[in-house]
């Protein structure tokens, strides 16, 4: 590989991640990372330890075994949404690291597969690469609040500060219809909450609340946009006991806990929560929650007029004409690519749900949608029979060929086609409605 870099430019050098040493970590025991990495010059290599805050792989290579390497917080997967960082990891981790004797560290880097996630998590880390003492996180995220919402300290709500104090640990959650396993997943894309929820909607009310103080506040978009961001967290969570309910009282194979007026009840409401999701989302108006504003995105680039033009069209000449059908063909194509690539990931669904998002329009279009299959499967397999759903293979291959039935139409659609579907954002006020709505109607969720 030197070999191959040097022989195009004499000065390269070659940058690889240091991911494999965890991912195979069988394989790559402490000898045979020695030996792969002795077999190139220090000063040709510079390595990336690329998960460091949570599998750090220079603590048991000692330091790379010498060369160079950048200390990186990967953060999430596939760009997936969630409340989660590990802000001590990034501060006190990183400068241990760099303090270190044989420390052979020299930088700090941001290796995210997306940046989707808990924006102050990369403000941190790259505040942190200046200072060679640990940040501390509690003033951090004081003086992070003021700047992010226009204040001084002191002149914000009390509940802002409050709020963003007690987020400073949170999690992540995909929707993902399965009969088991969907809340105990532990790696990369972790289903476990690690952390009592209830943390977190006493961390909502104090930062709903805000506004009450400040009403001001329905008008700044870093508050709409945490608000709706923080909003979303919570009711996901939500959604843990009413499916955790469901397949209890659902499941026939336990005569004890199963009631099937409350698998249905519990479904619906399963069902709901769902949409309500979607509504928040929506109604924020804000791109980075929307799916019809990923679409418009990717469709946008068949347009063939150049961003820019260095010349000036000639007064005496017209410009040329746009054969529009190429256009449509080319704008379908991209919608296909992006629909794809948050969904199926591959022809057919290859990485299937890795780059999940949890968008106004998606949840309502795609997974509401298979949750909906997913219950009434499991009801309709259940009444008045004596047979356990895990256990029905008819019934379950039936289910995965509906699901994957739909989730192959869905690649094909176009937005805007259906009912309900547009590309038009929704008013400002259109957030703090139907948060209110969405809030009286999921009290116990949202603890109020």
């Amino acid at each position: 590989m030197i070999a191959s870099l040097k022989a195009a430019d004499p000065q390269a050098i070659w940058l690889p991640q240091g991911w494999l040493f965890y991912s195979s970590a069988d394989f790559w025991t402490n000898d045979c990372i020695a030996a792969y990495l002795g077999g190139v010059a220090d000063a040709d290599l510079l390595i990336l330890d690329l998960f460091s805050e949570s599998q750090p792989q220079w603590q048991r290579t000692s330091s790379l075994h010498g060369k160079s390497w950048i200390w990186c917080q990967l953060h999430d997967y596939g760009g997936n949404m969630g409340l989660y960082g590990q802000v001590e990891n990034v501060t006190a981790d990183s400068i241990m690291a760099l303090g270190n004797q044989s420390s052979t560290m020299v930088g700090m880097g941001l290796t995210m597969e997306g940046q989707e996630g808990n924006e102050i998590m990369y403000d941190l880390l790259l505040d942190q690469a200046w200072s060679r003492s640990a940040l501390g996180s509690a003033r951090y995220f004081a003086y992070w609040v003021s700047v992010r919402y226009h204040g001084s300290l002191g002149c914000l709500p009390q509940g802002l500060y409050n709020a963003w104090d007690i987020m400073r640990g949170t999690s992540i959650f995909v929707l993902s219809p399965n009969t088991t396993g969907l809340l105990t997943r532990t790696g990369h894309h972790a289903t476990t909450i690690q952390y009592e929820p209830e943390v977190l909607v006493e961390a909502w009310k104090q930062f709903y609340a805000a506004a009450d103080g400040i009403p001001g506040l329905w008008e700044n978009d870093e508050y709409r946009f945490n608000l709706t961001d923080i909003t979303r967290q919570v009711m996901a969570n939500g959604f843990y006991p009413l499916y955790t309910t469901f397949i209890t009282a659902s499941n026939t194979s336990q005569p004890s806990t199963y009631n099937i007026t409350t698998a249905r009840h519990t479904g619906k409401d399963l069902l709901r929560l769902l949409g309500d999701i979607d509504t928040i989302l929506t109604a924020s108006g804000i791109a980075h929650f929307s799916l019809p504003a990923w679409i418009a995105s990717a469709r946008a680039w068949a347009d063939p007029t150049p961003l820019f033009s260095t010349t000036r069209p000639s007064m005496n000449h017209s410009p040329p004409s746009i054969n529009t059908t190429a256009v449509t063909d080319r704008a379908n194509f991209y919608e296909y690519n992006a629909r794809n690539q948050i969904t199926l990931w591959g022809p057919r669904g290859e990485i299937s749900d890795y780059a999940s998002k949890q968008w106004g329009g998606l949840i309502g279009s795609y997974y509401l949608p298979r949750w909906e299959m997913f219950v009434n499967s499991t009801l309709n397999g259940n009444e008045g029979s004596s047979m356990p759903f895990a256990s029905s293979s008819a019934g379950d291959e039936g289910l995965v060929k509906e699901l994957e039935d739909f989730e192959l139409e869905w690649q094909g659609r176009r937005w805007g086609g259906r009912l309900g579907e547009g590309f038009e954002v929704v008013g400002r006020d259109a957030l703090q409605r139907e948060m209110g709505r969405v809030v009286e109607g999921w009290a116990g969720v949202f603890g109020v």
